[in-house]
């Protein structure tokens, strides 16, 4: 079982230590051209790097960049984090456990850094929805009505095979203008996957993530209204099949 951790990084000098610390293993970190002390500070490291030219401004393209300089093998385990947030010390200790059932990917659970709210990852069957009035709802979903559903509730920490994220259309992960997208790319990765992955999908309860919500200058940070614009686009493209099994 193989781990590669992936960290797509712009301008987040105060925590890029910390991110980096907090991995074990295999790691990749992309930095997207950053104008602080990011890069040097990634340098003093002896890992596998590699700084863009000029600013992409789209992590998932950065991920996609790192995936493929770091794996080479179809049944490596990707593990996506962001340059500003951090695992927990226990967190490869727990997708091991994960990963020694027949799963292809896992998602949840995180903490914010603020405290201002609670961890908003649910298995999809008892899924919940936390509305601006602060009520709840939920809703009885499978990974083959998830897209639909409009909620959104797999998120960090993100993992899973190399070959699952391979099976996604190309052009599935671009906007159309033909570039990967800039915002809500983690929809446009994770419902397909989903949807082919189906009973092979885990929920992970424990909080192994923790996700820095205090960072004001972090891409994707703030919830804007072309995230949710975005979101809805990828959320009304056709379904993926689930997969009978791993498909070569």
């Amino acid at each position: 079982m193989q781990f590669k951790t992936v960290i797509p990084a712009y301008n987040c000098e105060e925590w890029i230590a910390r991110a980096i610390d907090s991995t074990k293993g295999d790691v990749i970190v992309v930095d997207d051209c950053s104008t602080d002390s990011t890069w040097d500070i990634i340098c003093s490291y002896k890992i596998e790097k590699i700084r863009n030219n000029k600013r992409i401004g789209s992590g998932l393209a950065n991920i996609i960049k790192g995936i493929d300089l770091i794996s080479d093998n179809e049944d490596d385990i990707i593990v996506t984090l962001d340059g500003d947030d951090y695992l927990t010390g226990d967190a490869y200790d727990v997708l091991s456990e994960a990963y020694k059932e027949d799963i292809w990917m896992t998602y949840g659970s995180f903490l914010p850094l603020s405290g201002k709210f609670k961890n908003t990852c649910w298995p999809l069957d008892c899924a919940r929805y936390v509305q601006e009035i602060g009520i709840y709802a939920y809703a009885n979903l499978t990974p083959a009505t998830y897209r639909k559903s409009g909620l959104w509730v797999t998120s960090h920490l993100r993992t899973f095979k190399r070959w699952l994220f391979d099976m996604i259309k190309d052009e599935d992960l671009r906007d159309i203008d033909g570039e990967y997208y800039k915002v809500a790319w983690d929809y446009a990765f994770m419902y397909p996957m989903i949807e082919m992955a189906g009973k092979h999908v885990k929920y992970i309860d424990k909080v192994i993530y923790k996700y820095n919500d205090l960072n004001p200058n972090c891409d994707g940070k703030i919830k804007t209204d072309e995230q949710v614009r975005i979101g809805k686009m990828i959320q009304e493209k056709e379904c993926y099949g689930e997969l009978d099994g791993h498909i070569l």
